[in-house]
């Protein structure tokens, strides 16, 4: 299972802090670096807009993390992956299973 954990991605959490004029700013904060198994899933149209849309969506294997949630992210380079789902394998606290699904960056 190891070996097939060579990709290499960037956890990143949302931070929110305030702007100075009021309001609020959001920033994507580092958290780690993983190795994980990234893989194609699903693809799907999504209308944005009124426009559709093709997504991609990714399974992300990686090793066991507490911390995760699904406000967090995935990068890899100018790659963005939202997590949609996360499983526990087989319940051990060994690996992760995340649903991803692929944003560019803007």
């Amino acid at each position: 299972m190891i070996g097939r954990l060579r990709h290499r991605l960037i956890l990143e959490a949302l931070s929110t802090s305030a702007d100075g004029g009021g309001g609020v700013a959001d920033a994507w904060q580092e958290v780690a670096t993983i190795w994980a198994a990234l893989t194609p899933a699903r693809s799907f149209a999504e209308s944005r807009g009124g426009k559709p849309e093709a997504q991609m969506g990714h399974k992300v294997l990686m090793r066991y993390r507490p911390d995760l949630t699904a406000t967090m992210r995935f990068r890899a380079g100018q790659r963005i992956f939202l997590i949609q789902a996360i499983r526990n394998v087989e319940e051990r606290g060994v690996y992760q299973e995340v649903l991803c699904i692929e944003r560019s960056v803007s």
